[in-house]
């Protein structure tokens, strides 16, 4: 992907695996980031999950049909919140959204799981640990410029939501599995 205006990639690393992350301010590279993935995932696009997790300014209007579709899930903890945020501000609407504390205590027929965050989700279901430090989480997201340590969290945040959602939609057979 060639990148326009003010924008990054960084190689996030967690658990092995190589998360690819873009930091843009320009509208033109999130319109190529949406073009690209609907291209590469064209086969899948009915049963789409897409972690999400947001802090925005200006809305692409790319974004505004991509958070539409109504065949793509958006993943996360407390992830209505976010799009009501979204629809609040900017009366943008997020189709789709499974929140996955709820999605988890549904499949495991424990509702102690809706009270959980995203860290002790992780935790009990992946056997995995995010770093959710105190002084990023509250740290200043509106800052002009992220620091690594943001960006870091922030990719962790919707790639941890989305691994719990592919983990969340398998049959309870291939979860056995997966562990």
């Amino acid at each position: 992907m060639s990148l326009a205006g003010p924008s990054s990639i960084h190689d996030i690393q967690y658990y092995g695996d190589h998360i690819f992350t873009t930091v843009t301010a320009a509208a033109v590279v999130v319109d190529e980031w949406i073009a690209n993935t609907m291209h590469i995932h064209n086969r899948e696009l009915s049963e789409l999950l897409i972690g999400l997790d947001t802090e925005w300014y200006d809305i692409p209007p790319s974004s505004i049909q991509f958070l539409g579709n109504k065949k793509f899930k958006f993943v996360g903890k407390g992830v209505w919140n976010d799009a009501c945020k979204l629809f609040e501000d900017y009366e943008l609407l997020v189709a789709h959204t499974k929140d996955v504390g709820y999605w988890a205590a549904k499949k495991y027929h424990d509702r102690d799981y809706r009270k959980l965050g995203l860290k002790a989700l992780e935790l009990d279901l992946l056997q995995k640990v995010i770093p959710k430090p105190r002084e990023i989480t509250m740290s200043e997201w509106n800052a002009k410029e992220l620091t690594i340590e943001q960006i870091e969290y922030a990719c962790l945040d919707a790639f941890v939501s989305l691994e719990l959602g592919i983990f969340l939609n398998k049959p309870s057979q291939e979860i056995i599995e997966y562990l």
